[in-house]
């Protein structure tokens, strides 16, 4: 057998930005920039914005996972949001008032911060995102959503479920609508590219009229007329609805009924995990002819011990995504029970009455696709 070349890396080897080989264990190795930012620190020094991006810079090259082929770079943002989540999730299982100021607190205010600092360097790399009203695109958001649904799984999975109270049935409904939801939002990543063929040659005149296809300000491609330009995505998608920051990607006519599906069974997923785990740890009331639905019951002794904490931090953090989940389930259902897109719904505000049959009927629409939704002329 060939010894193996200097040249292979091994999993925990990599290419620094220097050139030079390195390993993971010598992460914290030979770091200037780390050194003279303590040392300003200590001797309480004004720091420079330039030591400050050499030192982000170090950290963005220093950061990676074992890989076969050698060590890999992991997006700071998205090892933030991975390590977050656990952190506030055992702080929120110490008492009710470290669970009502971590998740009432804490978390809106750093992902704030996080979103703010994001933004932040969004503009100063490219100031024209201020005039454009353009969205900045990064990995955190997908990645904190994630890593959230990772950590509350895992902790259902190790707290709640070793309690040895939830049954088969009770576990096999809520698998299923994990997968369910899952699955929609797969489906509504995969489905998210725009997706749009160029015009055929014989409808040259209909573009030249144009009653189907018209010339897209900002990319400068024929699109079709109902067609919208997406300045986060950089490209037209046909009846866009909305650029979704958490899922990074474009909702339109070709995912969107996915994209309410996604929501609505997940929403139901995060509700009645939250239920099982509050079930557990408080006395259950189980509802007449529904053994399946158990409701908590005389929740007094819910931090009595580290593992009830954490169950109950659990569940309080499963209540908070379902409530913004639903929130967003009522504002799909509003845009359409009215027959729009939310895009446009933002832009006119209409809250003129709707009639039984009309609401039907957009319904119809939006999931069979009967007709086409209106759409104005400033779409891009």
């Amino acid at each position: 057998m060939a010894p193996p070349s200097d040249d292979v890396l091994c999993c925990c080897e990599y290419v620094s930005a220097d050139g030079e080989r390195s390993h993971l264990l010598a992460s914290c190795c030979n770091c200037e920039a780390l050194d003279l930012v303590f040392d300003r620190c200590i001797r309480c020094s004004p720091i420079e914005s330039s030591l400050v991006e050499r030192l982000h810079s170090t950290v963005a090259d220093r950061l990676r996972v074992p890989w076969p082929s050698g060590a890999i770079k992991v997006p700071a943002s998205v090892a933030f949001s991975v390590a977050l989540m656990p952190c506030f999730m055992l702080l929120a299982a110490i008492s009710l008032t470290a669970t009502l100021i971590t998740y009432c607190l804490l978390l809106p205010c750093v992902v704030y911060t996080v979103h703010r600092h994001i933004k932040d360097i969004a503009v100063s790399r490219d100031p024209q995102l201020l005039s454009k009203q353009t969205r900045h695109r990064s990995k955190f958001y997908i990645s904190f959503l994630l890593s959230s649904l990772f950590w509350c799984y895992f902790f259902f999975m190790t707290q709640v479920m070793n309690h040895l109270e939830i049954n088969a049935i009770e576990s096999l409904v809520l698998h299923a609508l994990c997968g369910t939801s899952l699955a929609c939002l797969y489906i509504t990543r995969d489905r998210s590219a725009p997706r749009l063929s160029p015009p055929a040659a014989a409808e040259v005149d209909v573009i030249e009229s144009g009653n189907a296809w018209r010339l897209c300000d900002e990319c400068v491609k024929q699109v079709p007329a109902f067609a919208s330009h997406c300045r986060t995505c950089n490209a037209c998608f046909l009846h866009r609805d909305h650029h979704c920051l958490w899922l990074d990607c474009c909702i339109s006519s070709s995912n969107d009924r996915w994209f309410v599906c996604s929501v609505a069974v997940g929403g139901t997923a995060l509700l009645y995990a939250a239920l099982l785990a509050l079930s557990v740890v408080c006395r259950p009331y189980v509802l007449r002819h529904s053994s399946l639905l158990p409701l908590p019951h005389l929740c007094i002794y819910v931090y009595a011990t580290w593992k009830s904490g954490l169950s109950t931090s659990t569940a309080c953090l499963l209540l908070m995504l379902f409530t913004a989940s639903w929130l967003l389930l009522v504002q799909q259902v509003v845009c359409i029970a009215r027959g729009v897109r939310l895009r446009q719904w933002k832009r006119s505000r209409d809250t003129s009455r709707l009639t039984l049959a009309k609401v039907m009927q957009n319904c119809f629409n939006f999931w069979f696709r009967w007709s086409s939704p209106p759409v104005t002329r400033r779409s891009c």
